[in-house]
């Protein structure tokens, strides 16, 4: 005897690998003969980018840059920027990785150093934080139906939003501004923070837009530290399958690399910036989906084979990006003569989760506090600072993994004192939730051997049920009809409310 089956396909997005791992870039410096002598190092800055990544037989590859920017003071008392580009290459074992997988990275600097070893000679190094994250698409093939005599079909049909597809795509935008501070600048250091602040879904397409949020500290004429902040807005299309305009997508915008140059025009006593900002924006595609399965099934004359696994079926949950303020105090009494020139910040750091209802985040602000001495001139200092907050969101926690995207969307300083420096600031926050509701489901059956020989003859059981026993559990263990059962008994309900006397044939 021949089983006849329908099998669908549903698809899953699993995790492969999500981790931090570090690389160590190093480099000496030798100044060539036209850059003054180094006096003193007053700090050094590192922009890491992402130039690429390939994944093959099991290894991830990263290839990047690591722009060295050293602050120094000459004999002159006159504050320089020296520039260095490293390369840089890291191989990631992670096994089972292919090409087809969604991998992302995202490189932060996290720790720096610089040795002045001679008047035109400085040892550097950094350590660069690698944010990897590698995602494959698992295709479940489920039962939706089956044709044969004599089986008993448990089946389920229900809409549910899930997943159609994964895209990633990278794009590059490119600007230029006018210089505020002079005709011949030196670029120390570039801060970028990205946002999406719209989509749009159309037939295969999707448009994005959104903001950079640009801070340029550069190095004037006198030997004074600047800051110019400007913003480019984008807007991208890109093509994508199974998208429509009832498609949600969740996205996820990081930045891969920045290069910024100065053009200057002395006729002119005029500079200008010309900027390039390349990002990687991961999607994933939801759509309504009809489902058909089979949760159980059994034969009264055959033994039938079942083999049972899990479907999950997702729900977005997100929230517009909201606008938050927060304050904080900051003890400056180490440096009670100091001039603060600026405030940057150097990274965040945080965590998101749902507790009692409520969308939490909390972690760190890492500052860049630049302090103007009245003898030894500019110092740096770094301070991490601890915000936190809580977002209210009307949802059920119980199976929602959460992510949230953060970025600052203004800054202001003020002195209250000489110990004592006031911070306000303004950031979004975005939040993006998923529910999954997992459901056990047959993926494959198989007839076997006659599990009895056939008897015509009709015989009238008694069942004593009890509450909370379900129609189907009772049919299936006594090789019976649970629409026969539920049609002899007058029961409305496949579970029972209560204690009952069953009848039914086998």
């Amino acid at each position: 005897m021949e089983l006849q089956i329908t099998k669908d396909e549903v698809l899953k997005k699993s995790v492969r690998y999500m981790g931090v791992t570090e690389e160590t870039v190093e480099t000496v410096v030798n100044l060539p003969d036209y850059c003054a002598e180094i006096n003193k190092a007053v700090n050094t800055s590192v922009t890491s980018n992402v130039n690429s990544v390939w994944v093959n037989s099991g290894k991830i590859v990263v290839d990047g840059n690591a722009v060295f920017r050293i602050l120094y003071t000459s004999d002159s008392g006159k504050c320089e920027v020296y520039e260095t580009n490293v390369p840089f290459s890291k191989k990631i074992d992670i096994p089972g990785a292919a090409e087809t997988d969604c991998v992302s990275v995202t490189a932060c600097c996290e720790q720096t150093s610089c040795r002045v070893s001679g008047p035109r000679c400085a040892e550097l190094k950094c350590s660069i934080a690698l944010d990897i994250r590698d995602e494959y698409i698992d295709k479940n093939e489920i039962v939706s139906s089956c044709t044969q005599s004599g089986v008993m079909k448990l089946e389920q049909t229900f809409t549910k939003k899930a997943l159609t597809a994964c895209a990633v795509n990278t794009f590059t935008v490119s600007d230029s501004f006018d210089s505020r501070n002079g005709s011949d600048v030196k670029i120390y250091r570039t801060d970028v923070t990205a946002c999406i602040n719209e989509y749009k879904c159309i037939k295969n397409k999707m448009m994005l837009k959104g903001i950079y949020l640009l801070k340029i500290i550069t190095l004037n004429d006198d030997g004074d530290l600047c800051t110019q902040n400007e913003s480019i807005q984008f807007s991208q299309i890109f093509d994508i399958d199974t998208l429509d305009e009832n498609s949600e997508c969740r996205n996820r915008l990081k930045v891969c690399s920045v290069n910024v140059s100065f053009s200057s025009d002395r006729t002119l006593q005029k500079g200008r910036f010309e900027i390039s900002v390349t990002s990687v924006v991961n999607t994933d595609v939801y759509n309504d989906v009809l489902i058909r399965c089979i949760e159980d099934a059994f034969s009264p004359e055959y033994e039938l084979s079942l083999s049972k696994g899990e479907i999950r079926c997702c729900e977005l949950i997100s929230e517009p990006s909201q606008l938050f303020r927060t304050s904080m105090k900051i003890d400056m009494s180490a440096y009670p003569d100091a001039e603060i020139a600026d405030i940057c910040v150097r990274k965040i750091k945080y965590t998101s989760m749902i507790s009692d209802g409520s969308w939490n985040v909390s972690g760190n602000i890492f500052f860049d506090i630049i302090l103007k001495m009245p003898d030894s001139g500019y110092i740096f200092t770094q301070r991490a600072e601890d915000f936190s907050f809580s977002k209210p969101v009307d949802i059920a926690p119980a199976g929602v993994s959460c992510e949230s995207e953060m970025y600052i969307n203004n800054m202001a300083f003020s002195p209250e004192s000489n110990s004592s420096l006031a911070v306000d600031i303004e950031f979004n926050v975005s939040f993006i939730g998923v529910k999954n509701t997992d459901y056990k489901v047959v993926t494959d059956m198989s007839v076997g051997a006659v599990s009895a020989e056939k008897n015509d003859s009709c015989f009238l059981n008694v069942y004593f049920a009890e509450k909370g026993e379900s129609v189907w559990s009772i049919a299936k263990s006594h090789k019976a009809d649970p629409v026969q059962i539920k049609e002899l008994n007058s029961l409305d309900s496949d579970i029972l409310d209560d204690k009952k006397t069953l009848i039914f044939s086998v």
